[in-house]
């Protein structure tokens, strides 16, 4: 026992020893720009994931078991990276990633520090740290018919009928309770198909959703995520129509994986994102949080052929299954001549360590291979099975499944066909709770129906998978779980007075329903709230039956200001069958009501997104605070957006402030603001449109919109524009004082074109004179009356030549257009202009003005 003991803490390292030298300077001569270069430490105390799986087997854990003292144990390991992180500190070395997943430390180390640290007596070794990964493009080859991807009330797809998974539904599994990580684009996590699964429903969103490229999850990179979970476990209940294997049961999710090359993410993230997954919640108290199976549809980027068959990324995955998970990927689409298997697909540690799917037609009832999915022989050292790719084949061609937030699509390739392995193995997992995923894919393995040649081969591998068969396979060493049966509570929904993503009321009335989605009744109801630190219980008389509903009420609850999540959990005198749906997480944003006059100006450490909320609808935090060097002398920060940054054209973000109060009795009122932005060509058109609410964001009025070349402030023609000095900045202002005595908020909406990047700064609403710290230095120009009955008298306080007028209407169409040879005192004429609101261009000799006007 001792020996076992020695082994499973510190293990065989089988890894290479020190990078040769070489690989740094070729590193430093291919990137010229860098000084440093990214590597990877590795610790001399690597533990023996294999070993200690058998110790699990031995044991006969459970994963939660299995999961608890398997983190304690790479957590303890990892301390002794704390005297190389001391060392590099001592050397101003401030960009040190940790690892506990795997005992490593990544690091940006210039060439000497790099030859010091192999002698460090903790190191093992270091690796250079430069690759990247890329997901699995799908496929939809041009001679196969495409299925019609609409909705199909009361339909089932093929594939799911091909891999014989209806006598489990029928038997009453459906995956109850068992979660599946989707490694893959990001989500949409409201797809009615799978909606409900999502955890972070239920529970705060950092144990649902690993980001990397958008803070929120959704599926702007690519709708590719929510296909892969649709095949899962998607069921749209208000139409039957069934898309997935197991659809009662939850996902959660990261937005890892994209197709662009540019923005592929480090490797280090991969890691990161796995060692989420076996603590999600950070507790090493509770692991029911930790996923059942991870579907990943991703491979190394331009990897060598015999890249990862050793080192730290089969330690990775051996951790992994030591934890009790299946991990299962998609077998790759470089078919019918590729030359190589992909990594990590090619690692053949076990028969099913790293579990690869290819793809076969289920629309043919021969279920042909499909031409893309990638053939074996894998490139790593070994023999026999361990060689043979991919290890099962599954619907992988003309699938249809969720798309967008709320269509479907029927797309190809391996990557849908492993969903089908990962559906089948959530059934598996609620029969077989205490079968580990090693266990489950071994018995999906050993059962899949022969295709193709006879026997195991490089084409379909060992053949279609059985889900029924493998249910048999498993009985032979575990009884099965009876499907869970009983009560069932689930909180479905909240109903609050703010009906927008955020709230301007610090006060507000919260409906909860709660639903008995079980088989028996649930009695003596009482209800628990976690809610800004602050916990209370409320008990709820009577009892719920089954397939009822009832409704509590939270009545004059508080706000905090800013974001807040608000936890609410149901119980009962009964045992509950499912205690994720027990609990939901109810989310909003409470925008304070600002001061008046109002001024922002952006800067830190008076500025907080707490007072604004910012509605970004694809990849990134595009409406973001910046410095410029360049700025005028009034500010050195202001808010920008990258329009650039956006992957889908006429996309619209926004960004909407905290209400403002107005005086009832005010003379004059104004709204201003400063812009700058650069029109870098002529195909691209971004547009600013900025608004007014009076009803906290229920309806809007426009009082600017400029678009393309109009909003043009500056000739640079740059891809990633800086103001360079105050005359590349125009100024607006509009009259607002028909909402005196009301609270306004502020809109500001990109609609984008891909274009370059919009500042906005200097907001300020005000009465006759901007308030204390902005001087606006344009001329003052005002119509005259406003509303008008066609002929408007145009005056300024100062002299101005050359005047050009232009007049839009709200869509940006140009009506008209007027000359003046000098702008004081003149009239403009719009009698022949139709009833309604637009926006008067003014350009003269020092500038542009842009003023609202209404005919009427």
């Amino acid at each position: 026992m001792k020996l076992l003991s020695f082994f499973l803490f510190i293990g065989v390292l089988a890894w290479s020893q020190n990078t040769d030298p070489s690989v740094y300077q070729t590193y430093l001569e291919s990137n010229p720009q860098k000084n440093t270069i990214p590597v990877r430490i590795f610790l001399n105390k690597q533990l023996d994931s294999r070993s200690l799986n058998e110790s699990f087997k031995d044991r006969g854990l459970s994963k939660e078991e299995r999961a608890q003292e398997l983190v304690q144990k790479l957590q303890e390991q990892a301390k002794e990276q704390q005297v190389v992180i001391d060392y590099l500190a001592e050397k101003s070395i401030t960009n040190v990633q940790s690892f506990w997943i795997i005992n490593m430390i990544s690091a940006q180390l210039n060439l000497p520090t790099i030859h010091l640290l192999q002698n460090h007596p903790s190191v093992h070794h270091i690796e250079l740290n430069d690759e990247k990964i890329i997901f699995i493009d799908p496929k939809t080859p041009q001679e196969l018919e495409i299925v019609t991807p609409e909705k199909s009330p009361n339909g089932l797809e093929p594939g799911l009928e091909a891999i014989n998974v209806r006598p489990l539904w029928e038997m009453g599994y459906t995956g109850r309770g068992k979660i599946a990580y989707t490694y893959d684009t990001g989500i949409w996590p409201t797809h009615p198909a799978i909606s409900e699964n999502f955890i972070g429903n239920y529970r705060p969103i950092d144990q649902a959703y690993y980001p990397y490229f958008q803070e929120e999850p959704n599926g702007n990179i690519s709708s590719h995520g929510t296909h892969v979970t649709g095949t899962m476990m998607g069921l749209e209940k208000s139409t039957n129509d069934t898309i997935g294997v197991a659809w009662n049961a939850y996902f959660i999710a990261n937005d890892l994986v994209t197709s662009t090359v540019e923005a592929l993410p480090p490797i280090d993230e991969m890691v990161l994102a796995f060692q989420w997954a076996l603590n999600p919640d950070g507790d090493l108290n509770t692991f029911d949080d930790i996923p059942d199976v991870i579907n990943n549809s991703w491979r190394w980027y331009d990897g060598a052929d015999t890249l990862h068959c050793g080192g730290f990324v089969v330690d990775l995955m051996n951790t992994l299954e030591a934890a009790g998970i299946a991990v299962i990927f998609s077998g790759g689409n470089s078919g019918p001549n590729n030359t190589t298997v992909n990594s990590p697909q090619r690692i053949n540690t076990s028969e099913v360590n790293t579990f690869s799917v290819g793809s076969i037609n289920a629309h043919d009832t021969l279920f042909p291979i499909s031409s893309f999915s990638t053939r074996g022989p894998k490139q790593c050292p070994g023999t026999g099975s361990l060689i043979i790719h991919p290890e099962v084949v599954a619907p992988g061609q003309n699938v249809r499944s969720a798309w967008g937030t709320d269509s479907y699509n029927s797309i190809s390739g391996t990557s849908m066909a492993s969903p089908h392995v990962s559906g089948v193995t959530l059934l598996l997992k609620e029969a077989f709770p205490m079968a580990s995923g090693e266990e489950i894919l071994t018995a999906i393995y050993y059962t899949a129906s022969d295709l193709g040649e006879v026997g195991e081969d490089n084409t379909y591998g060992m053949g279609l998978i059985d889900a029924y068969a493998a249910f048999l396979y498993l009985s032979n060493t575990y009884t099965p779980a009876p499907p869970i049966t009983g009560t069932d509570l689930k909180i479905a929904d909240f109903i609050a007075d703010c009906e927008n993503w955020y709230t301007c009321d610090p006060m507000n009335d919260i409906q909860i329903k709660t639903s008995n989605i079980g088989d028996s009744v649930a009695s003596n109801i009482m209800m628990s709230y976690d809610f800004n630190g602050v916990q209370f219980n409320d008990n709820v008389t009577g009892s719920i039956n089954a397939g009822s509903n009832h409704f509590s009420f939270l009545n004059d609850i508080s706000f905090p200001e800013g974001p807040f999540e608000m936890m609410i959990e149901v119980s009962s005198d009964e045992t509950d069958i499912d205690l994720i749906n027990n609990q939901r997480v109810f989310r909003s944003h409470y925008l304070a009501p600002n001061e008046f006059p109002y001024l922002e100006q952006f800067q830190a450490p008076y500025f907080s997104y707490n007072n604004w909320f910012r509605n970004n609808r694809d990849v990134d935090e595009k409406w973001d605070t910046l410095s410029n060097p360049n700025q005028p002398l009034w500010s050195s920060n202001a808010i920008t957006f990258s329009f650039s940054m956006d992957v889908s054209q006429n996309n619209t973000d926004e960004l909407i402030s905290a209400p403002i109060p107005l005086p009832s009795n005010a003379d004059s009122l104004f709204l201003a603001f400063d812009y700058s932005y650069n029109h870098r060509h002529n195909a691209f058109s971004d547009t600013l449109e900025v608004l007014i609410s009076s009803d906290c964001g229920n309806s809007w009025e426009t009082v600017f919109y400029l678009g393309g070349s109009d909003l043009n402030t500056s000739e640079q023609n740059t891809e990633d524009y800086y103001p360079a000095s105050f005359e590349e900045w125009s100024h607006f202002s509009t009259v607002i004082s028909d909402y005196a005595g009301e609270n306004i908020q502020l809109q500001f909406k990109a609609i984008n074109r891909r274009g370059n990047r919009l500042w906005i700064d200097n907001i300020a609403v005000y009465e006759n004179n901007p308030p204390a710290g902005i001087e606006y230095l344009e001329p003052i120009i005002s119509l005259n009356p406003n509303p008008s009955n066609g002929f408007v008298e145009i005056t300024s306080n100062q002299h101005l030549n050359d005047a050009h007028i232009y007049i839009y209407n709200l869509t940006g169409k140009l009506i008209n257009e007027v000359s003046f040879n000098s702008l004081n005192n003149c009239t403009l004429n719009l009698s022949d202009v139709a009833k309604g609101s637009y926006f008067i261009h003014i350009q003269h000799q020092d500038g542009r003005r842009i003023e609202k006007l209404i005919l009427e």
